[in-house]
């Protein structure tokens, strides 16, 4: 009964200390007054202190075992809380990473974007001084040697080709990494070989005067065309 009680929800069959308090006043007050057949007085006071003393026994016992289920409970309580803490530290500290992560990835994709603009322009300038610089020799075409006019021609475009080709190769490090640099690199050495040969060709030729030779063969052969024809 007094566990019974003491489960009731909201206490809907009394409370097991007011009870305790209730034995204990009616083993307080207890005055035998009835008489059995013969004429004894009946006294149960005995009984009664037997009673009281169970009951409040059991009593202590269930307080007793109610708190320590508290204090279970309480422990309980605060390791769940102390499990769910630690899960949002972690969880913040993962955040943490994943914020610190993404902001030196955006430092680093600004850094990229600011160098690609900044070779993009170098680009241009490159190609815009050099169509100005090969403009300006051309210019002067009647007025120097074919030698120089092709030597010159050709430094000016074996320096845009290495100069526009390191600028967008440092763009492709950029954006892709470095993966199979030697195929990337073949372009520039087959443009550097043919202009390096042409090169050697035009010295070779002004060294031993191809285009004299030649000028001077279109004007003999034209000194023969013009003798023969007078004398017909």
């Amino acid at each position: 009964m007094l566990t019974q009680i003491q489960q009731a929800p909201n206490q809907d069959q009394g409370d097991i200390n007011i009870l305790g308090q209730n034995l204990s006043l009616i083993r307080a007050g207890y005055n035998p007054q009835n008489r059995d057949d013969q004429g004894n007085i009946i006294d149960i006071s005995d009984s009664i202190q037997k009673l009281y003393d169970h009951v409040s026994l059991d009593i202590a016992r269930i307080l007793y075992s109610d708190a320590g289920d508290r204090k279970t409970a309480g422990e309980t309580a605060i390791v769940d809380v102390q499990s769910q803490l630690n899960q949002i530290r972690t969880e913040i500290d993962k955040a943490k990473i994943a914020q610190n992560n993404v902001e030196t990835e955006l430092g680093k994709q600004q850094r990229e974007y600011i160098s690609i603009l900044g070779i993009f322009a170098a680009v241009v300038l490159a190609f815009t001084g050099g169509i100005a610089f090969s403009t300006s020799v051309l210019k002067n075409i009647n007025t120097v040697s074919v030698y120089r006019i092709t030597a010159v021609s050709l430094i000016i475009g074996l320096v845009l080709i290495n100069v526009l080709f390191g600028l967008f190769y440092y763009v492709d490090r950029l954006v892709n990494g470095l993966q199979e640099n030697g195929k990337k690199l073949k372009p520039l050495l087959f443009s550097n070989v043919i202009l390096f040969l042409l090169l050697s060709v035009v010295v070779i030729a002004w060294y031993y005067g191809w285009v004299e030779q030649r000028d001077t063969k279109i004007k003999e052969n034209s000194k023969t065309e013009q003798m023969i024809e007078t004398y017909k």
